[in-house]
Formats: structure tokens, sequence, C-alpha cells
């Protein structure tokens, strides 16, 4: 249902939806936003009601490194050529396989070794060791489909080498008894953010980790509303009684950000000269690619191009201005095929390469798209709120 977003009246509707617009509004309506001593401090402040901002401890970025930078742009040429729904790059932002390939054994051998295969769960393993230092639980969500296995045998490894124990969604009674307050039992909770995002309450978490952004305002507060109940941290001590929310973000490497940086990686990973399927035992080593890019967009800076546009006016003047970026024959045969597909475009066609050349990865557009909407959001949300049948009751 399409609703005006600074009507309260109409929000609400919506909310309720078809089935439900002849009941009363009371349970469709809360101020649970004011929090009392029974709800835990919550950094950034009120997370679980919905406030989102951009804030670096909220959103850290997380910069997509050699193997898993180059595997997500491979992933990104192959969804324009084959039509995919771009929901699949998700995958790649957090590990640089397939998820059902995750416990293959030479993929896994390559996440469990090689960081730069999934910096954002070296991230999270990160903070979880940290609060294993302090005696603080935690919350892991990340999807199925976007490298839950792979995190749970990084969280088992971290555990056996700092002495703490993960749970999974069968162990929640475990985790929440109130002789577990401090993890003595379990530290962390691993949850699948597609099926654990609603109905399940966990007590005494310190720190909310998720490794993927949501698709939406009403997924953000669902996820962070897990961790921030009514009486979810009264087995602390008043002075413990507070929640970390953390969402990490990947982003590209600096070149990768630039516009012609995006354009050479894709020409690269064989956009406009490639294999139909790529097998990445012949593919160029990952970071020797990057290397590529990077060289590549120095030069263009030093001759004064920065941009797709100014390139091709470049180009149609010297068409040799890049011919010695790299020795590499495979790479070298992919530029020149992106670079001459830019020399000719036209201006609709320049457009369309413009607009491949991404400089932000899936979770930074979901990011922007979620902060929109929350701000859309926001104000007919509080104008419900001061209409709400228990407005004043939460100080």
């Amino acid at each position: 249902m399409e609703c005006d977003m600074r009507s309260p009246r109409d929000l609400l509707n919506a909310i309720k939806g078809s089935l439900g617009q002849n009941l009363l509004d009371e349970g469709f309506l809360s101020s649970h936003h004011r929090r009392g001593r029974s709800f835990p401090q919550q950094t950034p402040m009120n997370c679980a009601d919905g406030a989102f901002q951009e804030h670096p401890q909220l959103l850290p970025r997380i910069s997509l490194v050699g193997t898993s930078e180059a595997r997500y742009i491979y992933q990104a040429v192959r969804v324009v050529k084959e039509d995919r729904d771009e929901a699949c790059l998700a995958n790649f932002t957090n590990v640089h396989v397939y998820f059902g390939c995750v416990n293959q054994a030479t993929c896994k051998d390559q996440l469990m070794r090689q960081p730069n295969t999934r910096p954002k769960c070296s991230a999270v393993v990160a903070e979880v060791v940290q609060a294993a230092q302090r005696k603080e639980k935690c919350l892991v969500m990340v999807s199925r489909r976007t490298g839950y296995a792979a995190m749970l045998n990084l969280l088992e490894e971290a555990a056996a080498k700092n002495r703490f124990r993960v749970a999974q969604y069968g162990k929640l009674t475990d985790f929440n008894d109130s002789s577990n307050c401090h993890g003595e039992r379990y530290l962390v909770m691993l949850l699948d953010s597609d099926k654990s995002s609603e109905s399940v309450e966990l007590k005494c978490v310190r720190r909310a980790l998720y490794l993927d952004v949501p698709c939406s305002f009403v997924a953000f507060k669902q996820r962070c509303g897990r961790v921030v109940r009514c009486g979810s941290h009264d087995d602390l001590p008043c002075a413990q009684r507070s929640v970390k929310f953390v969402f990490f973000t990947a982003t590209f490497s600096q070149h990768m950000q630039t516009e012609l940086g995006a354009f050479a990686v894709r020409a690269l990973c064989g956009h406009w000269h490639g294999p139909k399927k790529v097998n990445y035992s012949t593919e160029p080593e990952p970071t020797g690619l990057l290397a590529v890019v990077e060289k590549f967009v120095k030069r263009a800076t030093r001759k004064n191009i920065n941009n797709l546009r100014q390139l091709r006016s470049r180009l149609r003047n010297n068409a040799v201005l890049f011919d010695k970026v790299t020795e590499d024959r495979k790479l070298k045969q992919r530029l020149e095929a992106g670079l001459d597909a830019v020399e000719s475009a036209s201006s609709e066609e320049l457009e369309e390469i413009q607009d491949l050349a991404q400089t932000k990865t899936i979770d930074e557009r979901r990011l922007e798209s979620l902060m929109a909407e929350a701000a859309e959001m926001a104000p007919a949300l509080a104008m419900i709120r001061c209409h709400a049948i228990d407005a004043g009751l939460y100080h």
C-alpha cells in the first residue's frame, strides 16, 4: 500500500494492512522510544527504536582488498552479463566464494588462512575477541546466503584460541540463562539474519555485530531490537546495562572509488573481452590485476584525465595513451577492449558505461537507501508516538 509518509494516519493504515483497517488502533501504537531503567543504554543512541544516522561507530567501513575485491568485481560483471539480481553481490562483500562452497576443502582453507578473502568477517572476529577479554556477550548476525558457515568456522577457531564458546539458535535458552550473563558458558550467539530478525529475545548482550546491511528500515529496527528489551539486562550490574551496535560496511579500495578505477577494474575482469564462464585458476592473480588498476588511474591523473568523458576525448586524439600499463597479455587485451568501447561510445553509450563503473559496493548503496528511508519515515513515526496510548509511560 502506498502512503504519504508525512501523514501518520496513512502510515498507520499501511502498517495495519487491508485486513486490519476495522481494528482499533490500540496495539499498533507504541511510544517505547522513551526507554526506562529496565531498558539498556544504546551506542549509538536509540538504534533499536529506529534512530539511524551516519556514525563511524555504527557503520565502520571495511575495505575489500586483493582477492575479495577482485572476486566482487568478477561477480558484478557476471550480474550485468547474465542479467542477474544484484542482491547476490552481498555474498561477496562477506566472503570471496559462493556461500554454498564455503565448506569445500579448498575454499574453507582459503577463508581460514587468508584474511584478504573475508575482511568483514575478520573485523567481526576482532570485535568478538575484544569482547571476550572483557566478558561481554555478543550477538553476531549474518544470513546463511552471505557467509554464515564461514563466520561460524572463524568464530569457533577464535573461540578455541581465546577460551570462549559459540552458540547457535538451538542453544538460545542456555545463552539467555541468568548463569550465562557474562558469557560463562556461551559468549557469542550466531544467528541467521533472514530467520532470526523477529520474535527472538537475547539477554545481557553487550555487542550486536551485523555483517549484512539491512535492505529496509524495518529490517534495521528489527535486528537491533533482538537485544534491547524490557528487562533484558537486569541480570547485569547497572553500569554494564548497555549495548554497542555495529553494522560492518564493505567499501572498495581508494583507486576503485574513482570513476576511472571502477571502469578499469571492470575491463580487466573481462566485461568487454572475457570468457563466458570465469575459471579463477586461469585468471590473473588478484593483487597483480589491482596493481594495474592503480597504475592506470595514476597515469590518467598525471595526464589530467579525471573521468570517462575526458578519457574518451583524449583517446580519440591518442589511442595508444595507455598501451604500456601492463605487459600481461590477457589484461592488456581486456583493457584495450574497454578503452575501445569508451573511445567509440556515443553520449548515450558513455552514460551506460558510467553507470557500470560503480564506485560503491552494494553495502554502500543499500546504506544510502536505508538512510533515505529512515529520514522519510521519521517525522510520521514521531507524530504517531505522540498519540500512542502508552505515551509518557516510559521515561
